[in-house]
């Protein structure tokens, strides 16, 4: 088609019966196999050499579809797959030269940046590990391309496995040495003030980002105590057991002095 006006004004149609009236949501479904856009990128996949009028009509279906921070969170962190509009802006031809695929491109990058050097909130974290198989390998696949494309030097699965680790360290942390005072420190005169810290540092690591989270000098100065005492713990609360289980326990033993082999 190389007449101008009937273009145009198949545009004009092709927007008012297929766009106008469908949601930015149900355009994102693109595992729909009857959505117009889906349709559009299949069409400029299998017809490269002249689809500019597809491209055309991609473009205006993108004027529904804005870019956000969420959306890359939904399509790299909490749902990722393949049927989703990021993935397909990122590895399908047709978007290459468009303003939307530069955006993503950017979105991402920038978010990136901001989490390398500030680190990830702990929701973030939990979201990425709780990723089956194959959503990791999609999700690791767009970042991987954002890597690829602005050189960075580690892949982004590297910055969120160093973020968790620092999660879990600080977690245990709080943990084992919560145990710890409450075994063996329950008359100690400040075990109500170290508590009231412990739970800050806990409230904090799922409120604010991990690395801001500072363990106190407090706690910190007596790690070296709580790692020579928590391998008693257990022999400590299996003793506390058999004590405020004592007379359950011999009731149930005594079931079987019942029974005599004649």
């Amino acid at each position: 088609m190389k007449n101008k006006y009937f273009i145009d004004a198949f545009k004009v149609k092709f927007v008012d019966i297929y766009v106008t009236n469908t949601t930015p949501d149900d355009l994102r479904c693109l595992e729909l196999y009857n959505n117009p856009f889906r349709l559009l990128i299949e069409i400029s996949n299998n017809n490269k050499q002249n689809n500019q009028i597809v491209i055309d009509l991609i473009e205006l279906i993108l004027k529904k579809l804005p870019v956000s921070e969420n959306d890359i969170f939904e399509s790299t962190f909490k749902h990722p797959t393949r049927s989703s509009f990021i993935y397909y802006v990122l590895f399908n031809d047709c978007f290459r030269k468009l303003a939307t695929y530069d955006k993503v491109i950017e979105l991402m990058d920038t978010l990136w940046t901001t989490w390398n050097e500030k680190g990830l909130h702990a929701e973030y974290i939990k979201t990425w590990k709780e990723q089956k198989a194959e959503q990791r390998k999609v999700a690791n696949q767009m970042w991987n391309a954002i890597q690829r494309i602005k050189n960075r030097e580690r892949p982004f699965e590297v910055m969120v496995e160093q973020d968790n680790n620092e999660f879990v360290n600080k977690e245990k942390i709080s943990k084992k040495t919560r145990l710890c005072l409450q075994e063996y420190c329950q008359t100690a005169s400040d075990i109500g003030i170290l508590l009231n810290e412990i739970q800050s540092i806990e409230k904090k690591l799922w409120k604010d980002i991990v690395r801001s989270v500072e363990i106190p000098e407090s706690i910190a100065s007596i790690q070296s105590y709580v790692d020579q005492l928590i391998p008693y713990t257990k022999s400590q609360l299996w003793e506390n057991f058999l004590k405020q289980n004592k007379n359950k326990l011999i009731s149930k033993f005594s079931i079987f002095e019942d029974f005599s082999i004649e």
